[in-house]
């Protein structure tokens, strides 16, 4: 009987309820933007899109509809936010799947299974919040950034190796005027603006003095989180005010 219903509920959600949403909503790429070398963004078009919920942080399942890649279906985070028109997905190449993710092409139909996860701002009360991002870890994040209010008071940590390695640099120039702090720190460029090295602890009390008082949501490849952790920890930081999402594609 256990094994029964294991199948039926693995049948409804994998199965059923993304070919249905496929139905309802015939997805498909309408926009392919390229952010940096090798790492693209692909926007999703799709029918009465307002009625597609998720909330910003969360990841679907994707599977793109063309020869190469119709029987495989693969992770990835919203890097668009809720309020926007498009669904938004960035994905960046790292090997495997992605490494000929850059020649998709427009038209190219999409079955979404999803939205996902829990790294929503919907786990806390609290309106003082500081992010930690890690290479492509930004997306989920920069999903949330898009969606918060005037009413929330953000530190961002962007990390990656130079300043040419950044994603959404054009919007995220627009989050000064929406109450968000952004600290690139660059792990293999030294420019004399922007942190260089890595995360720690005395990067965190420089920039976020009042850490104490925030809720911290971190998002990167799992050496990086266990790092981030260990030193959020060390500065009295509780484990129920850590938030993460591990990127084994970042």
């Amino acid at each position: 009987l256990l094994y029964t219903f294991t199948f039926i509920n693995l049948f409804f959600y994998r199965f059923f309820l993304p070919a249905y949403s496929f139905y309802k909503h015939q997805f498909e790429i309408s926009k392919i933007e390229t952010e940096l070398n090798g790492t693209i963004s692909i926007y999703i078009s799709g029918k009465n899109l307002e009625n597609f919920k998720y909330t910003a942080g969360q990841f679907a399942i994707w599977r793109f509809l063309d020869k190469k890649r119709f029987l495989q279906a693969h992770p990835f985070s919203f890097s668009s936010s809720p309020q926007d028109k498009l669904l938004r997905v960035t994905i960046k190449n790292l090997g495997d799947f992605t490494s000929d993710i850059v020649n998709i092409k427009v038209g190219t139909k999409v079955v979404i299974d999803g939205p996902h996860g829990i790294f929503t701002t919907k786990r806390t009360n609290n309106k003082k919040l500081a992010f930690i991002a890690g290479g492509v870890g930004i997306t989920p994040i920069q999903s949330i950034l898009k969606s918060l209010d005037e009413n929330y008071e953000s530190i961002v940590f962007n990390c990656h190796h130079t300043t040419q390695d950044t994603i959404f640099q054009k919007e995220q120039k627009q989050f000064s005027e929406k109450n968000v702090k952004m600290i690139h720190v660059l792990s293999k460029e030294n420019n004399g603006l922007d942190e260089h090295g890595y995360m720690d602890e005395e990067k965190i009390k420089k920039y976020v003095p009042d850490y104490l008082e925030r809720d911290f949501y971190i998002c990167g490849p799992k050496p990086m989180l266990k790092i981030v952790t260990k030193a959020l920890k060390k500065l009295g930081i509780q484990k129920s005010k850590i938030y993460f999402e591990k990127f084994t594609l970042g």
